[in-house]
């Protein structure tokens, strides 16, 4: 019975997380020929920003996420749920007034409109992500990505027409949004249809709260730091060339959380047999036989292939190719590493280790910026395998977590 859900939720999200990253392609190609290079270098730094909405709650998903499974009473979870939506309206609160300040005083920030509008999104995408949070503490995944895949199809129906239409790029990042929105509403509707919900009056901002924010946030800081970084360094182009093809190695860490982020709630619960364990190794293999091959045609054929899919325009470049692989690789064992420590509420860890991510290759970006834009994702590499190299060391001989 493990063994079926690992399996089905494992093939349902593979095939919504495929549709998403059809979209992310398709919409990357269409801007890259039809927007201008200003345009261009906003609008992809924005739809990759999205990659990391499911950190916007600032670490209260991950938090409602244990509290769900250790509870086995359905009208108690969505009591509980419903406890944390409520209190999410602050997060909500806190990013309305970053985009009212954006708008007022960021007379200096480049599409300062554009920016209040994605603020706007997080806070409407803050509470209703965590139903997502709620579905995965549930082993109920299939329905999130059935609508996830919805929400992106729509999402790149509505882009079409607007570029289509020679729309206003702010207007067309904005129906980017709103098809991600209307996918994240439904599914709130869906979970809450006809149910009655018990009051519960819990303080959900207490130290393992603030843990959990702290790890949120250095995890944040790591790549949007990058965003801001390339951003301001490099010519539009460039910008546009690293977000575009940093989008095509977005489904390796996805196939991994793919594959782990079913077992959270089993860890949890501790239900997880030898079985499950050779059935979950042999998937592993196969998925790194995979990534071998597609390493191997990147290198080969990565030129003809990127030039064909965004156009003339698109500088192809073999070694930032290399270093996003390398990248993608290692953000995998990050995430995957995360479902085990989140699972068992080990979040010091966790803040340990993302914290000497963000500060040790911060300090190297910001030394060999001049090299080019490969150095962010070759840095973030190198910096993640030493720092779990050195953590599992550490941990070895000293029971830190």
């Amino acid at each position: 019975m493990l063994a079926r859900y690992i399996y089905s939720s494992a093939l349902a999200s593979l095939l919504s997380r495929l549709t998403g990253l059809g979209v992310s392609i398709v919409i990357s190609g269409i801007s890259f020929r039809y927007l201008k290079e200003d345009d261009l270098a906003i609008f992809l730094l924005i739809i990759g920003a999205t990659n990391f909405v499911s950190f916007s709650d600032l670490g209260l998903g991950n938090s409602l996420v244990n509290k769900i499974i250790d509870i086995s009473d359905r009208a108690k979870k969505l009591s509980k749920l419903n406890e944390y939506l409520k209190k999410s309206l602050f997060i909500s609160l806190f990013y309305i007034v970053v985009a009212l300040i954006v708008v007022l005083f960021g007379e200096s920030i480049s599409n300062v409109y554009m920016w209040s509008v994605f603020f706007v999104y997080l806070s409407l995408s803050v509470p209703l992500s965590l139903v997502s949070k709620y579905r995965l503490s549930n082993k109920d995944i299939k329905t999130d990505q059935f609508l996830f895949s919805i929400g992106r199809i729509l999402s790149l129906v509505l882009c079409c027409i607007a570029i289509w239409l020679e729309f206003n790029v702010i207007f067309i990042v904005s129906l980017y949004l709103l098809g991600d929105l209307l996918y994240k509403g439904l599914n709130t509707f869906l979970v809450f249809d006809n149910v009655s919900i018990e009051k519960n009056e819990e303080n959900i901002f207490d130290i393992r709260f603030l843990k959990y924010f702290l790890f949120q946030l250095f995890y944040v800081l790591i790549f949007t730091g990058d965003m801001v970084l390339v951003k301001s360094i490099y010519s539009n182009l460039d910008v546009s060339v690293y977000f575009a093809t940093s989008r095509i190695f977005d489904l390796i860490p996805v196939i991994t959380m793919i594959i782990v982020s079913p077992l959270w709630p089993v860890l949890r619960k501790g239900e997880l047999t030898s079985l499950d364990v050779n059935i979950m190794t042999r998937i592993i293999v196969s998925v790194i036989f995979l990534v071998a091959c597609a390493f191997a045609c990147l290198n080969i054929i990565g030129e003809y292939l990127f030039n064909a899919w965004l156009g003339d325009n698109y500088e192809f470049s073999l070694v930032l190719v290399n270093m996003l692989f390398l990248q993608a690789i290692t953000i995998s064992l990050f995430h995957a590493s995360n479902v085990y420590l989140q699972s068992k509420e080990k979040i010091s860890a966790q803040i340990l280790i993302a914290s000497s991510w963000f500060f040790i290759s911060l300090f190297f970006k910001l030394t060999f910026q001049s090299m080019g834009s490969y150095i962010f994702p070759m840095v973030n590499s190198i910096v993640i395998i030493i720092v779990f190299f050195v953590f599992l060391i550490w941990n070895r001989y000293d029971k830190i977590i």
